[in-house]
């Protein structure tokens, strides 16, 4: 379920719910959020195992998924 947030002096309040996967599934599971897989595991009653994912990474939305790692030519696709 995706949950759209707005940021108010009264705290967040939610102004859109959309009972799919966001768009960017592809972009968090690059950066090892698997959540879609996590998902599936669940409703198959398997154990869901989650690593530590990597914080010192950049995503940036584009036709495809891109991940800058901080080097010269660091992108991957």
């Amino acid at each position: 379920m995706n949950v759209q947030l707005r940021l108010t002096d009264k705290g967040p309040r939610v102004f859109e719910i959309n009972p799919r996967f966001s768009s960017t599934v592809l972009m968090r599971h690059r950066l090892g959020y698997c959540d879609v897989l996590w998902a599936m595991d669940e409703v198959e009653g398997r154990a869901v195992t989650y690593p530590e994912i990597a914080i010192d990474k950049i995503m940036v939305r584009v036709q495809t998924a891109a991940i800058f790692d901080g080097t010269q030519d660091g992108v991957s696709q």
